[in-house]
Parts: C-alpha cells; sequence; structure tokens
C-alpha cells in the first residue's frame, strides 16, 4: 500500500473508531492474551495507555468492519451508501466475498491505526520522549473470539528510565467466524440461484437475517448475533449483493 493510500486509511480508521467509540463505550469484553512483558513501575502508565488504545481499537474496528462487509479499506468494487461503504459478498454472478483470511488482515490494518492514532505522546506524555519503530499485527478470528497481537518496537525515556515495548495483545469475544459462514453460505445460495431468495435456508441459520433493497439488482443482508450485544443491541454484519 503506498503512503498516500495508508495516510488516507489512517485517517479514516481514526475518525471511524472515535465515532463507533461512542457507540461501544459503555460495553465489550476487553481481554488481554497471555504474554509476558516486564515494565517498570516508572514506565507502566505508558504502557497502559497503549494497551487501552489497542482494546479500544480491536473491539470498535471490529464493529467497524461489521459495517463494511469485512472491510477496512475498500475493495476495488464495493456499494457506497449514504452512512458507510461497503463491500459485496456477490457480485454479477460471482462469489466476492472477503476470505477469512482477508478479514484477519483487515481488523489487523484498524488495530495497527487505530493504536497509533490513539497514543499521542506529546498531548499525553510529554515529558516522555518516544522512538517509534515499525509495527505490525496479527489477528487471528476463532470460533468464539478474536485475538489480536500487536508488534513494535518503541523505545520511551525520561531521565535516567528507559523502557522497550515490543508487543500487545487482546482479544474480544465474538464469534465472528461463524458469523463470515453463514455469510458465505448466504452468497453461495446466491451463486446456484440468483433470481430467488432461499428465506427457510435464512430462517435455518442461527441469526436474524434482514434483506434490505438498494436498487433493483442490488441490496445488503444483514446478519445480526444477539449473542453479542452492545448497547443491548446486537453484533452486525453487513454486505451487499448485486444481481446484474
Amino acid at each position: 500500500m503506498d503512503n498516500n493510500k495508508k495516510g488516507q486509511l489512517a485517517i479514516f480508521v481514526i475518525i471511524a473508531i472515535v465515532i463507533i467509540g461512542v457507540i461501544a463505550s459503555f460495553f465489550v469484553f476487553r481481554g488481554r492474551v497471555d504474554r509476558i512483558q516486564y515494565v517498570s513501575p516508572e514506565a507502566q502508565p505508558v504502557y497502559d495507555f497503549i494497551q487501552s488504545c489497542m482494546d479500544n481499537s480491536l473491539v470498535n474496528g471490529s464493529i467497524l468492519i461489521g459495517y463494511q462487509g469485512g472491510y477496512a479499506e475498500m475493495p476495488e468494487k464495493y456499494l457506497s451508501l449514504n452512512f458507510t461503504d461497503m463491500g459485496y459478498g456477490y457480485y454479477e454472478g460471482e462469489k466476492v466475498l472477503i476470505s477469512k483470511e482477508e478479514l484477519e488482515g483487515e481488523i489487523g490494518k484498524v488495530v495497527e491505526y487505530g493504536t497509533i492514532g490513539c497514543f499521542n505522546p506529546s498531548e499525553n506524555f510529554p515529558d516522555w520522549e518516544v522512538e517509534m519503530g515499525d509495527i505490525s499485527s496479527d489477528v487471528v478470528v476463532g470460533e468464539d473470539k478474536i485475538i489480536a497481537y500487536l508488534n513494535l518496537d518503541m523505545v520511551i525515556s525520561k531521565g535516567e528510565t528507559t523502557a522497550r515495548f515490543d508487543s500487545f495483545s487482546s482479544e474480544f469475544n465474538i464469534g465472528l467466524k461463524e458469523i463470515h459462514e453463514a455469510a458465505s453460505k448466504i452468497v453461495d445460495k446466491e451463486v446456484e440461484d440468483p433470481e430467488n431468495i432461499d428465506f427457510d435456508f435464512l430462517l435455518n441459520l442461527d441469526y436474524d437475517i434482514t434483506i434490505i433493497p438498494y436498487s433493483e439488482d442490488t441490496y445488503v443482508y444483514v446478519i445480526e448475533d444477539n449473542n453479542t450485544l452492545i448497547n443491548n443491541e446486537p453484533y452486525r454484519f453487513m454486505f451487499a449483493n448485486k444481481l446484474r
């Protein structure tokens, strides 16, 4: 990805996470995967702040990609709505739903940009000097949770105190893997018979499914997971289908 696109995506992700963070601020399990890393008492507030940024980025980023068909950065073909852009699951006879591996990569992007965008050392920790190296992420969308690892090379110093942060981790309890599998099955049905919707099949899924017409040949699927509630609202995964 070129630097211009990275900058645009970073700005978009930070703004989107701030907006969604208002919605999600009263909920969501924020867990931490066990990774032992010694942090001195002096540096602990900085470490805790970055950890909080990552926790929020994982949760709010997972919500964001749910509204956008699994994407943080839109693919070449996408549907532009008034409130968001959205990836397709089915496009003119072809299955184009985001893969699980791509989904993990998109969440990783949000975790990276969201965490770094949240951590503003000159504002939050002006007494510390911060040197930031490369940053990368690994995300696993598991059966009942998303696990994210953030790898960075950061050195902070203040006076005679110096600390290095190599990695952070977080997890979010949500069955996104099964939600994605349900979306995949819906698209497979579309490929088999694009002119008809199998409502019996949809009713037998473990989720509430809503179909929203957008135009004569395009509509949006909304998969609602009532096992993951955010402010008493179910988690939603949405994607668009274009018949022709």
